[in-house]
């Protein structure tokens, strides 16, 4: 009888020490989540910030759809409105600034 008395004291003990484990690890857990969070937080935070200095250094990278032209050209009579001022230079010239068939390497 002192035996089970023993072991059933034993085994409370047991249960004891693992709830107050599992509340310290509860605990800790919840503390490393709320840090994680401010992390986020602050990481969300930075990349706005850095989005918004590149915006206003060097304007919205995001194309506007409201254009028609396409992107890198020049627009349509330019070249013949350089002619019209007294330009000399062949279109490759004046575009390109060079004469070689293959401006780009």
């Amino acid at each position: 009888m002192l035996l089970y008395t023993v072991l059933g004291l034993l085994f409370v003990l047991v249960l004891v020490l693992t709830a107050v484990e599992q509340r310290k690890a509860s605990r800790e857990w919840k503390k490393l989540q709320h840090e994680l969070n401010g992390l986020r937080d602050l990481w969300i935070h930075h990349e706005l910030n850095k989005e918004k200095q590149i915006v206003e250094k060097i304007g919205d990278p995001k194309p506007n759809d409201l254009t028609s032209e396409r992107p890198n050209t020049i627009l349509p009579g330019l070249y013949e409105e350089y002619l019209k001022n007294g330009g000399t230079d062949d279109p490759l010239t004046w575009l390109y600034g060079t004469t070689s068939p293959r401006p780009f390497p």
